[in-house]
């Protein structure tokens, strides 16, 4: 349901607001009643309301104020102003707050129905949009990993040039490489596949990169950042990178354990192209040429 507060210092048009609609047909719960702005304020500043059906002129806080205070606190409540005729004056500067509609006293229930249709309206319409935004993020957030696979894939075949551009892409990946790093890549050459039997050829492929895949991850520490990608049936890159620069005696010895692992772990024997080192992401794709 949508939760409406009512703010209004006369009681008797407070308590008539409150008793003589019937809020439940249009989905709507009155979560609170405040007498003056402030009552309201203090009100929305630990709790939500969707609509705030407000008096213009009040004591202490008037109407005007209080949605200047909301507006300032980025809250997202649609504002109705009640208000007299002598209060019309007013209404420019509830306007350019961004009020959606008022309705003038004495309060008509067919015109205060018109107006919270209209609101309700745009309340479910935003609440559309925010779902539908949602699933979109969900449904990207899905295929992140893939879109990961194949960002880095044309990375490292040359298809980005501008760093900057890189780099964007990356933050918005998420892909965990350490600032002004250092890369070196790796590619992994199945020489002989595991044997499963009653299992198919896919089966038997994707088993294998993500066992294989398992133990590179595994077999580096947290020193060092890696980023997987399965090239094809026969190789696997590997992405290493570090804050900083590895010794050829280093990468020689990572490259041999990850052999042997893989070895021992699942039997497969995989030959290893260590590619150079390179200081920047848009020259990954010389080490990758050198690791092939």
């Amino acid at each position: 349901m949508y939760r409406l507060l009512i703010v209004e210092d006369e009681k008797n048009t407070r308590e008539g607001l409150r008793d003589c609609v019937d809020w439940a047909s249009y989905n709507i719960k009155v979560v609170k009643e405040a007498s003056n702005g402030l009552e309201a304020l203090s009100f929305l500043l630990e709790n939500s309301a969707d609509i705030v059906l407000t008096d213009v002129v009040m004591p202490l806080m008037d109407g005007i104020e209080l949605v200047r205070q909301i507006r300032q606190r980025n809250i997202t409540s649609k504002i109705v102003f009640v208000s007299g005729y002598w209060d019309m004056p007013y209404l420019k500067s509830a306007f350019e707050l961004d009020a959606i509609d008022y309705i003038l006293k004495p309060i008509k229930l067919s015109e205060l129905d018109k107006v919270i249709r209209k609101v309700i309206k745009m309340c479910e319409q935003e609440r559309e949009e925010k779902e539908r935004i949602q699933k979109m993020r969900n449904k990207l957030e899905a295929s992140m990993p893939l879109l990961r696979e194949k960002f880095i894939g044309e990375l490292l075949n040359g298809i980005y040039h501008d760093k900057d551009v890189i780099e964007q892409r990356m933050r918005f990946m998420e892909i965990p490489f350490f600032d002004n790093g250092y890369y070196t890549v790796m590619t992994l050459r199945i020489i002989s596949k595991m044997d499963w039997e009653n299992a198919t050829d896919i089966e038997k492929h994707e088993f294998q990169c993500v066992i294989i895949k398992d133990i590179i991850e595994s077999a580096l520490d947290s020193s060092y950042k890696i980023f997987c990608l399965v090239m094809n049936e026969q190789r696997i890159s590997v992405i290493l990178n570090s804050k900083h620069s590895i010794s050829y005696d280093q990468i020689i010895s990572i490259a041999q354990g990850i052999q042997e692992n893989i070895h021992v772990a699942t039997n497969i024997q995989v030959s290893i192209g260590i590619g150079e080192e390179v200081q920047s992401v848009e020259l990954l794709k010389i080490s990758y040429q050198k690791s092939l």
